[in-house]
């Protein structure tokens, strides 16, 4: 079998200019065909984190989201269920439901 990697794109599942009204999943990233590898940067600490795109003007995040084609694999049942129910890193609540879809397949 042939295995075949995708960046994940930028920008995370949206969009920078705060207008949006749902969020939309990037493709060929979003197929479940494909595996789909977010970034990373190093710190200057030494220490790995996702990229961010620090010490840019505008500040650049991994892609990432939820197909609008494509279903939620069985795989990835418990892992989406654990991501959705949790508060992000930062403390904040996760976006509105009604910006992805949550039975769409995930991606980084």
């Amino acid at each position: 079998g042939i295995t075949a990697f995708v960046a994940s794109g930028d920008e995370g599942p949206g969009t920078r200019r705060g207008f949006c009204k749902t969020f939309m999943a990037q493709w060929p990233s979003s197929s479940p065909a494909l595996t789909s590898v977010g970034g990373t940067q190093m710190n200057n600490d030494g220490t790995e984190a996702v990229w961010d795109g620090g010490g840019h003007l505008i500040s650049y995040s991994s892609g990432g989201g939820f197909s609008d084609v494509d279903p939620l694999q069985s795989w990835q049942k418990t892992a989406v269920k654990n991501y959705l129910s949790a508060r992000s890193p930062s403390g904040g609540a996760m976006p509105p439901a009604g910006l992805y879809n949550k039975s769409g397949r995930a991606y980084p």
